[in-house]
C-alpha cells in the first residue's frame, strides 16, 4: 500500500507531526458531498479533528490514545449519528482508528501507527 506523509504545524517546539495516509484514505477523505449546512465538517476536517484530539489529550498530553466519545461528534461535526458511525466504521476498516465500547457508549481514537514525530533543527 502506498503512503503519503503530510506535514502538520509544529505541535511542540522542535518537533513536527507527520501523518501517514494511505492513498485509499486520502481518496476517501477527498470524496465529499456538497456541504450546504454552515458549520458542517467535511470528512477531512473531521479526520483532522480526530487527529488533533488524539495528539492533545488534556488528561494525558503524551498519549496518542485519547478516546473521543462518538456521540459527542454528532453535535461537534454537524452530522447525523448514522453518518458519524459510518465514517468511524470506514476509518476503522482502513486500520486508521480504534473503537472501544465502554458500557453503553463507544469511543474512538486514531491509531498511533499513523503518527510520526520528527525532530526539527533548532534555529
Amino acid at each position: 500500500m502506498k503512503t503519503q506523509s503530510i506535514s502538520k504545524h509544529s505541535v511542540d517546539e522542535g518537533k513536527s507531526l507527520y501523518i501517514r495516509l494511505s492513498i485509499q484514505l486520502l481518496e476517501y477523505l477527498a470524496s465529499e458531498y456538497s456541504t450546504t449546512k454552515e458549520g458542517r465538517f467535511s470528512k477531512f476536517k473531521a479526520f483532522k479533528f480526530l487527529v488533533h484530539q488524539s495528539c492533545h489529550s488534556p488528561e494525558n498530553p503524551d498519549s496518542h490514545q485519547a478516546m473521543v466519545n462518538i456521540s459527542n461528534l454528532t453535535k461537534k461535526w454537524g452530522w447525523y449519528r448514522t453518518t458519524v458511525t459510518k465514517f468511524i466504521n470506514d476509518l476503522n476498516s482502513m486500520g486508521v482508528v480504534s473503537i472501544k465500547k465502554v458500557r453503553a457508549e463507544k469511543f474512538v481514537s486514531v491509531k498511533p501507527s499513523i503518527f510520526q514525530w520528527i525532530d526539527c533543527p533548532q534555529n
